[in-house]
């Protein structure tokens, strides 16, 4: 977890990424159960995993314990992709609409 402007918290969660049956690529995702009600960014892994693939901030994870999602999974849509120097901004406006509803 990391703590953003002092004052929003938000959980950090690297997926090391793998070839799917069909050939493509997909992640495994494993949300530490504490931290499913953060606000998550969830790092997803090139296919070699050895570097960053893409970013998505997430209000929450919804899913179970362990899960895998391919790139066309529209799971993704509930997440915003972001790259870094956006992270602040969009974390505190998440976290603002999440306050107001």
């Amino acid at each position: 977890m990391v703590q953003l402007d002092k004052s929003l918290t938000i959980s950090l969660l690297t997926c090391r990424s793998e070839r799917t049956r069909g050939g493509g690529l997909g992640w495994n995702i494993i949300p530490a159960p504490s931290e499913r009600d953060y606000i998550t960014l969830l790092c997803r892994l090139n296919k070699e995993n050895t570097g960053m693939h893409s970013f998505y901030l997430f209000r929450r994870i919804d899913k179970g314990i362990n899960f895998k999602v391919d790139e066309r999974d529209p799971w993704w849509a509930k997440g915003k992709r972001i790259v870094l120097a956006q992270l602040c901004d969009a974390a505190n406006e998440m976290a603002r609409s999440e306050n107001a509803a």
